[in-house]
């Protein structure tokens, strides 16, 4: 594939400022407020988020809802990063205008209470397809943008990410590419897009049924369950 077909076959997104960053899980309320005029909306589990980033990073410690907190509550991307990665070596930020506390030293008191949860694993694939489907679906401006990508192969384009996206050498897996064209997918076929009772038992099975509350679906308008045989249309 020339570079000319490669720009008409696929939308690459990552950096800050460039085209499509509303795709990266670090957009933010504030980056959706500058833009947009309006206000973010993104309530899952009965929260307001700043971003999907946060609250991907915050179900990693479901046994310390306390630290969950401070992440949902860490006034930008980067400062959730940090916090969910409980790595911040030399940074002296302050977790909000608000709240002055060094996420230095936050991270050092929750080094024993935040425990990264042993199926991580296995369940952040799920985590993220809420937080996006979320996004998308409560955000008008945000799912037409998705749905004006049409057809084309959604690339993240992070160097340092072979998971989520497609790392240095471009072999990467970039899932989070694959989740949103599946976002894409319901927006353009709300027939298929039921929350099904087999979605809603990977739901549970994925784990959010812990930290001593019930199970809960998020506040998100519909999802398609993996198994649903438009994905074998597609190829995804």
């Amino acid at each position: 594939m020339n570079k000319e077909q490669d720009q008409n076959q696929c939308v690459y997104f990552y950096k800050r400022g460039s085209s499509y960053y509303e795709f990266s899980n670090f957009w933010s309320a504030k980056d959706h407020q500058k833009k947009y005029k309006k206000p973010l909306n993104l309530r899952i589990d009965g929260k307001i988020w700043r971003t999907t980033e946060a609250y991907y990073q915050a179900q990693k410690f479901p046994s310390c809802p306390e630290y969950q907190e401070i992440i949902r509550e860490a006034d930008s991307p980067g400062k959730v990063y940090k916090l969910g990665q409980k790595r911040a070596p030399g940074y002296k930020w302050k977790l909000s205008k608000n709240d002055p506390r060094i996420i230095n030293n936050i991270i050092a008191l929750y080094s024993n209470k935040a425990i990264l949860r042993v199926d991580w694993d296995q369940i952040k694939d799920s985590i993220m397809k809420i937080a996006l489907s979320a996004k998308f679906n409560q955000n008008k401006d945000l799912g037409e943008l998705l749905l004006s990508t049409g057809k084309k192969t959604l690339i993240e384009n992070s160097p340092y990410d072979k998971y989520w996206g497609i790392g240095s050498d471009k072999s990467g897996q970039n899932k989070l590419g694959l989740f949103l064209m599946k976002v894409r997918l319901q927006l353009t076929c709300p027939q298929s897009a039921c929350l099904q009772s087999q979605e809603k038992k990977e739901i549970v099975k994925a784990g959010l049924e812990d930290a001593g509350r019930p199970p809960q679906i998020c506040d998100i308008t519909f999802t398609i369950s993996d198994d649903d045989p438009i994905w074998k249309e597609l190829g995804l």
